[in-house]
């Protein structure tokens, strides 16, 4: 029996750990668009409020890909881009629900543009929306935001705040439970 606890107690720590990544289903997506056995999720963060939109695909799509399917799928959002033959896409105002952040003369603030793996850890993007090709699974964002000239970095996304409660507190609470079951059991046995 002690075996199996000193077993089972990382399994629960480690599980308590991994479910801090957001799976699409932990998120409020405003509209699923596309269609095809690859989906990807792109968060459009206003600053105030944000919002998720869930896309399906078949084939190489990039980060531009989406966004400009998204916007041309009439569900609300507005958007208003230019192509640069070198550097690729560049996003000036997005536009939904009473949301709208236009990017202003010179660099910032503006749209900024994002990736993660999970949902929760976010970076800048390497590579332009246009050069990035989705992965099935992955999170892309565009950030309206302000910019720090002394330290060059920029605020980063703030996803669509998890339905309650959010995966690893859950995972916590289930392994809480499963200690003090597994400490009752070992005090019922010694008896």
């Amino acid at each position: 029996m002690k075996r199996m606890i000193a077993i089972l107690i990382p399994v629960m720590m480690f599980a308590g750990v991994a479910a801090n990544a957001y799976n699409f289903g932990d998120v409020k997506i405003e509209q699923w668009v596309g269609g095809g056995s690859n989906s990807a999720v792109v968060v459009v963060d206003f600053g105030s409020k944000s919002y998720a939109f869930g896309y399906n695909w078949e084939g190489t799509k990039s980060g531009a890909d989406m966004i400009v399917d998204i916007n041309s799928a009439n569900i609300g959002m507005v958007l208003s881009y230019s192509i640069d033959p070198a550097y690729g896409i560049f996003v000036s105002d997005i536009a939904y629900n009473n949301q709208a952040k236009r990017a202003t003369t010179g660099l910032w603030p503006g749209w900024s543009y994002y990736n993660s793996t999970d949902g929760e850890s976010w970076s800048g993007s390497f590579t332009g929306a246009s050069d990035r090709t989705l992965v099935n699974g992955t999170w892309d964002a565009w950030n309206y935001t302000g910019f720090d000239p002394i330290t060059y970095m920029a605020t980063a996304p703030d996803p669509v705040t998890p339905m309650v409660p959010e995966p690893s507190s859950i995972m916590t609470l289930c392994s809480l439970i499963g200690l003090a079951g597994s400490a009752k059991l070992l005090s019922f046995r010694r008896k």
